[in-house]
């Protein structure tokens, strides 16, 4: 009962509302139209009633019908989440026409009727209703294409009238399969067949009607009746069963009725009134978009063509120039079985596929995925079409989307390759291709026919009359004369007992169709020009076909210098092989087939390199290398016009970690960063690069308190470039080369690099004169937006979405400084930290993601090429040399000091700190004359910085880095503006004049360029080293241990110091190591190192070797080298050692401050080499057994016979290798001796005392030890 009162309740209510929003219809006596009132403007469109029936067809049209229960949507489900824009309106039906849901009085009459007293079969009842006395109905008919549903609550008439005929309720027997495709629901059937609609009239027939469900659709699970009439020639339909509904279970069902329906027309093509034309045609596509169709005939001939839908076998074909304008995902339309040849004035309906790309379920990313799909359909819909005057018409239901149609010929014009055949005087015959077309079209057995060829529109030539086919081939000379690119038509004519008209094909282009000659690249993506080939290349061979026949078609920009790299450009690859910059093209030999559908892709992205790049390119397209043809060696085809956009995506965005350290995302947001560890600063995974920060305590010995960064590397492919100060000494090198020098380092000086990805981001590193700590500063490129993550945030404009996790998730903005869970998430994982694992593996740079990684730009200074690129002279550059010596590293760079704390003899306040901050800061140059080029950089957060720098670090030399950081900006950004900078040149000298690193320490003047020119003694990006004071050798490649069991030459040796300049001198003094523990001077040189930074330089060992025999039984020994050098020639530093051994056999131990070096058993060391226990050696003067429990440093004298005999075939060889290779180690020992030179002023190394170092052989393995 309670139900009952809601329902009711809910009825009036209802009604109160379709009263007001709905939209009135009236019938009159007099006129036969329609009349409609149109819904307020003020009232939203969206604002449907509950209670009031929608019209639903397929769910391109979003529908809010009825309570919950009803199902939201009817229509393809197929098609992913809808089938058409979001802007799809939910009424339908514009409201010049009926509207799907308008109101009617309430019949008193009607509504007392009860539904028991209907006659149980098909009768007439006239009563007090007639068609003058109905003021309202409802409208179906314009709204709904083939479903609608039932569902409504009041007593009431429908018009099924569409604009060309009328919507009928089918007969049980003749229910659509498609319904159950649509709705899983209930369906309104007729018991009998539908009366015909010209014996229906103004009275009213009741008929007998069955309600199915989806799975019982034999039986009827409920007997119901449908009243029916004709007013004004509309046709009506009343349900007077869902007015009253007897109880809950009927309730549900008349809830959930719905009626597919068969559409009659009684339009003929004698009526054009309902015809319209629409769609943009391109090539033989006529594309008619979502909101052009409209109510009626769908005309489809266009210029002499005849348009239709595309059949399910055209999908592969034609499936690229149907998309609709709103997404890969929505499809399109293609008739499941084709046009039918017999289509006539009668509407016949066709079924209907909606055809899409199948992403699995990644629709909202595929352009990730765009190689990866299927191509997926329904077909449950269809649509209607008749012929009127040779012309097809298409009924096309309206907000279904987009639709495409097709111009289909029988006559073609078909390109070929033919060949002239001729034999030279040797018998050789030569195979000459030229061009030819074949007019395609069906031929009636021997019927004869003329063609007319035609050219850019004018006659040509005739071929024929004749029934064979090759003699109404068009080719000629003159044919091939013509460069290719023009039109070609054929126009066929019957020549028989009755001559027939014309017959043409479509024009036919000659040559290469571009998808687009005019492409908008974004600067952040990229963009493809697909190339179709439309003829057939043909190739000069001869009999025996060896020729290859290959030509070559590229995309290029004509005004591109390969020897000028460093500027922007048009990365152009093969879209299909990204190795290759162009496609191969096949041109055909004699009885070779062409492949008509091939197609070639061009990649085209952006070069980048700084804000004032060029933004206009004409690109060439180019074939090359022609085999015979038409084609020159190289032709240019078309031209393609490239036009950069998005370029200040990037403008003045960078992120930095400034001194102790500040951070600032490449969005704007400040935060701190006041934790040790190794973190993950940058990374773009679209373009494989990352940026890794190093973090350590600011003092020496210091286990709290400020914490500065110490350390970065930068990765791009596999390429990884360190700079390294948190250990002993300084690493500045490549650590891997994989992909040989992608990144450019260039030093600005010797305190600050510049690191320049593939990609145009910029990493500025600048090292702190004062200490061990650094500064990084990343300048954004282009491709950084919306890629990249990490302790720079995500970088794509907002603010607020800067601090995200690794996870994904993100930190809430707050008021506060220090956002710990959000840096944390970036501390590196062991596998990626380069500290701790230095070889991990890494992908090699992709070829899609072009920049400069093809063509890199190495400015002068570059050192990228010496470091990475080019082999130095003689140094070991091989990858065991990277791997030893970053594993060395990685262990070097956790816990070593950073800069020793300046003391000031008492606190700073904090006032005293705002007051000598503020003066720096403002006053800095950078500030004070070019506030603009600061890259949004605030001051005010700057001074807030400082003032906390120098409070927490009781050191005013923060206040000087922080004004360096200002400066070291506005250089930075003015070297991205070439252009401002040449049209500003003495405004921007003299800024750089005043921002030189601490002022030349009053030792050099400050340069236009920004760069310091020191005087006398001194040297250093700041003036500050005098040349007189040694500089230390921290460190020896591979900590002095040169291992020739590796391949290791020993020739040239990599030492780490704090302080070398170009023309540094080093002095080597060479010794033999003797096994007895005597070591003996064997040379000394002095020789001009190679200088590769301020931190690193080279010494190589001269040319001279001190040559061993096999047999040589003297005291065994390796090479030992002690190096110095010195800036000035004059005074050098304490020596370091390098040790030249091969670990086949020796091996070295250090116990309480003595090394020792063992040989290992099984081996003897004869000669300088190591030599297996039992290989033998047969010379003239006898043969030789190595010994090594009895005589290990030289060969045991055996006898030639038995098994001796026969080990000597196969340890000659070795032996004698062995002996010779000990001779080129003892030589890469003096080699390395030479890196050193001693000095009056030099301390004196003493050879070591016999009593400390011993050897002997045997098991007890004793050995010589030196301190």
């Amino acid at each position: 009962m309670e139900d009952r009162i809601k329902y009711f309740l809910h009825v009036s209510f209802t009604i109160l509302i379709v009263c007001y929003f709905g939209t009135v219809v009236s019938y009159t006596s007099s006129p036969s139209t329609v009349q409609t009132t149109a819904v307020p403007s003020s009232v939203p469109s969206t604002v449907v009633p509950s209670s009031v029936s929608m019209t639903v067809g397929p769910s391109s049209v979003p529908t809010t019908v009825g309570p919950s229960s009803v199902p939201s949507t009817v229509g393809p489900s197929s098609v992913p989440s809808t089938a058409g824009p979001s802007s799809v309106p939910t009424t339908v039906g514009p409201s010049s026409v009926l509207s799907s849901a308008t109101t009617m009085k309430a019949f008193t009459s009607a509504a007392n009727k009860s539904t028991s007293s209907m006659p149980s079969t098909m009768m007439s009842t006239l009563g007090s209703e007639t068609c003058a006395s109905l003021d309202y109905v409802y409208n179906v008919g314009n709204g709904a294409y083939y479903t609608w549903h039932v569902y409504n609550y009041n007593y009431a008439w429908h018009n099924m009238s569409f604009w060309g005929g009328h919507l009928q309720i089918p007969w049980k027997e003749n229910l659509d399969d498609t319904c159950f495709y649509w709705i899983d629901s209930y369906f309104l059937t007729l018991s009998d067949k539908h009366k015909d609609i010209a014996d229906i009239g103004e009275d009213i027939l009741t008929s007998d009607a069955c309600i199915l469900n989806q799975n019982q659709t034999d039986n009827c699970i409920l007997d119901v009746s449908v009243e029916m009439r004709k007013c004004n020639g509309h046709l009506l339909y009343r349900f007077p069963w869902n007015y009253s509904p007897t109880d809950d279970n009927d309730l549900n069902i008349y809830y959930n009725t719905y009626i597919c329906f068969e559409r009659e027309y009684t339009d003929t093509c004698e009526s054009s009134e309902f015809v319209y034309t629409a769609g943009n045609m391109s090539g033989r596509f006529l594309n008619v978009s979502y909101g052009d169709t409209h109510f009626g005939w769908f005309d489809a001939h266009r210029d002499g063509k005849q348009y239709v839908l595309p059949s399910f076998e055209d999908v592969e074909d034609v499936f690229e120039n149907c998309l609709p304008d709103y997404g890969y995902y929505y499809g399109s339309y293609f008739l499941k079985e084709g046009m039918p040849q017999d289509i006539g004035e009668d509407p016949v309906r066709l079924s209907l596929c909606n055809v899409y790309k199948n992403y699995y379920g990644n629709y909202d990313n595929y352009n990730e995925y765009e190689d990866d799909y299927y191509y997926d359909n329904n077909c449950h819909s269809y649509v209607y079409a008749r012929k009127c005057q040779g012309k097809i018409q298409f009924d096309l239901p309206q907000y279904w989307g987009q639709f495409c149609f097709i111009h289909y010929n029988k006559v073609k014009v078909l390109p070929e390759i033919g060949h002239t055949e001729e034999s030279r005087n040797d018998g050789t015959r030569i195979y000459s291709p030229f061009l030819q077309f074949r007019c395609s079209f069906e031929m009636a057995g021997t019927t004869a026919y003329r063609v007319n060829w035609y050219i850019n529109g004018t006659l040509w030539m005739q071929t024929g009359p004749s029934s064979d086919a090759n003699h109404l081939a068009l080719k000629g000379e003159g044919l091939n004369e013509l460069r290719l690119g023009y039109q070609v038509k054929c126009g066929v004519i019957s020549i028989g007992t009755n001559v027939t008209s014309e017959i043409f094909s479509d024009d036919y282009y000659t040559g290469w169709k571009i998808s687009d000659t005019s492409i908008k690249l974004s600067k952040n993506s990229y963009a493809i020009v697909e190339v179709e080939q439309t003829v057939p290349l043909g190739c000069v061979h001869t009999e025996s076909g060896q020729e290859e026949c290959e030509e070559t078609l590229s995309l290029v920009d004509p005004n591109f210098d390969p020897d000028d790299t460093c500027k922007a450009g048009i990365r152009v690859l093969n879209a299909d092989e990204q190795h290759l910059s162009y496609h191969k093209i096949k041109s055909l030999k004699l009885g070779e087939k062409w492949d008509a559908n091939m197609k070639y892709r061009f990649r085209l992205s952006t070069i980048d390199h700084d804000y004032d790049d060029k933004l206009y390119f004409d690109m060439s397209l180019l074939v090359t290398k022609a085999s015979g043809h038409t084609l020159q060696d190289t032709e240019i085809i078309s031209t393609v016009q490239v036009t950069v956009t998005d370029s200040r995506l990037h403008w003045n965005k960078r992120c930095y970690s400034h001194n102790d350290p500040h951070m600032r995302t490449g969005d704007g947001r400040y935060y701190g960063h006041q934790i040790v560890g190794n973190y993950m600063m940058y990374r773009n995974k679209a373009y494989q690069s990352e940026v890794h920060e190093y973090t350590r305590y600011c003092w020496e010995g210091y286990n709290s308190g400020p914490v500065c960064a110490c350390g970065v590397a930068v990765r791009s492919g596999a390429d990884v470039f360190m700079i390294n100060r948190c250990g002993n000494f300084t690493i500045l090198d490549f650590l891997q080369c994989g992909d040989g020098g992608i990144l450019e380092v260039e030093p600005i000086h010797g305190y600050r690099y510049k690191v320049t990805t593939p990609i145009g981001t910029i990493v500025i590193i600048n090292l702190h004169s004062w200490g061990k700590t650094l500064d990084i500063d990343i300048y954004l490129s282009a491709k950084d937006f919306g890629n990249i993550d990490g302790l720079c945030g995500y970088f794509d404009g907002n603010r607020n979405n800067d601090f995200r996790h690794r996870d994904g998730s993100e930190s809430a903005i707050s008021n506060g400084y220090y956002y710990h869970e959000f840096t944390e998430s970036w501390r590196l994982l062991d596998a990626e930290n380069f500290l701790k694992n230095a070889n991990r593996s890494l992908e090699h740079w992709d070829e899609n993601n072009g920049g400069t990684a093809g063509h890199p730009c190495f400015k002068p200074d570059s050192i990228t090429k010496n470091k990475c690129l080019v082999q130095r002279r003689k140094r070991r550059e091989a990858a065991f040399r990277f791997e030893t010596e970053s594993t060395r590293h990685g262990f070097m760079t956790n816990a070593e000091s950073k800069r020793e704390r300046r003391s000031t003899g008492q606190d700073i306040t904090e006032e005293e700190a705002r007051a000598l901050c503020n003066s720096s800061i403002y006053e800095a140059p950078a500030v004070r004359e070019f506030s603009d080029k600061l890259a949004d950089e605030d001051p005010k957060v700057v001074l807030t910085q400082c003032v906390y720098d120098i409070v927490h670090g009781n050191d005013t030399v923060w206040a000087e880095a922080h004004v360096n950081a200002l400066n070291n900006i506005v250089a930075s950004v003015i070297s991205l503006n070439p252009v401002f900078a040449a049209n500003n040149s003495e405004s921007v000298k003299s800024f750089l004049s005043q921002t030189c690193l601490n002022n030349c320490s009053g030792h050099g003047e400050c340069s236009e360029t920004g760069l310091c020119t020191c005087e006398g003694i001194f040297r250093g990006p700041d003036c500050g080293i005098d040349l007189r004071i040694p500089p230390v050798i921290y460190d020896i490649q591979d900590g002095g241990m040169c291992d020739t069991a590796n391949d290791d030459e020993c020739n040239c040796f990599v030492i780490r110091t704090d302080n070398i300049f170009e023309g540094f001198t080093y002095e080597i003094s060479t010794y033999e190591l003797l096994f007895d523990g005597t070591r003996k001077q064997i040379g000394q040189s002095v020789n001009v190192g190679e200088y590769e930074d301020i931190f690193t330089g080279v010494c190589c060992a001269p040319e001279q070797r001190k040559k061993r025999s096999f047999d040589d039984s003297s005291d065994p020994s390796i090479m030992m080298f002690d190096v110095v050098i010195s800036n000035d020639g004059n005074n050098f530093g304490q020596s370091k050692s390098v040790y030249v051994f091969d670990s086949s056999c020796i091996h070295f131990e250090h116990s309480g401050g003595i090394m020792t070096i063992v040989l290992k058993d099984g081996y003897c060391f004869i000669g300088g080499a190591c030599v297996e226990q039992k290989s033998t050696l047969q010379t003239p003067s006898g043969c030789y057994l190595c010994e090594p429990k009895s005589i290990p440093y030289a060969w045991t004298h055996v006898s030639c016979g038995g098994d001796n005999v026969g080990l000597a075939t196969s340890t000659l060889i070795a032996a004698i290798t062995g002996s010779v290779f000990a001779g080129i180690i003892l030589t890469a020992v003096i080699v390395y001796v030479r890196c050193f030179k001693g000095s009056k002023k030099r301390r004196t190394v003493e050879d070591i005392p016999s009593s400390q170092a011993y050897l002997s052989p045997g098991p007890a393995r004793e050995t010589w030890g030196q301190k």
